[in-house]
């Protein structure tokens, strides 16, 4: 048994600010971890921290770009328990998406028909919830009933499976707590 980590934040960005008035979620942005330290994480942003007009597939880091302005950026981690294979899969597609992240763009007309509870999914174009979504269902870790599409990042604060591991300041975060869960 393995474990991988959602982690979901809400920065100062205009993009998220925006989400936030509109949605009402504590919640904006949603990324994917394949260990508690966070070295790992993947997700759908900025390509470069101060231009929010380049956006595709990112691997985030804790020290660099958006998440480096504000030590008090409010943020949640959950793991997720999931077998060897589903692990590997899961794995697997970060790699494959890694290798071609040039090709990937963000899905902004797919994040505006989720605004109006609708989906659009696009080849090769993701926003963050509708990555994280299709990444966990596509490798048989969740299985949602409603399309990837339609996940907004606070929807994964009420997925069966999920367990609360850290809320508070994302500056503050150490996987060293007794919260986490150790691998089995």
């Amino acid at each position: 048994m393995k474990f991988v980590y959602i982690l979901l934040t809400r920065t100062n960005t205009v993009l998220s600010r925006t989400i936030g008035f509109s949605t009402g979620d504590p919640f904006t942005h949603v990324s994917l971890a394949l260990d508690a330290e966070l070295t790992q994480l993947y997700s759908f942003g900025r390509r470069y921290a101060h231009n929010p007009f380049f956006a595709g597939f990112v691997r985030e880091s804790l020290t660099r770009g958006v998440f480096s302005w504000d030590s008090g950026i409010p943020c949640a981690v959950y793991s997720l328990a999931v077998d060897d294979r589903v692990y590997a899969a899961i794995e697997r597609r970060l790699r494959r998406m890694y290798e071609l992240r040039r090709r990937y763009r963000y899905n902004r007309l797919g994040l505006l028909y989720n605004y109006f509870g609708r989906a659009l999914s696009r080849a090769y174009r993701y926003f963050c919830s509708e990555f994280v979504a299709d990444t966990l269902q596509r490798t048989g870790a969740v299985q949602f009933d409603r399309l990837p599409a339609h996940m907004r990042p606070n929807d994964f604060t009420r997925l069966p499976g999920l367990r609360l591991v850290y809320q508070g300041g994302l500056g503050s975060y150490t996987p060293d707590g007794e919260n986490f869960p150790a691998a089995i």
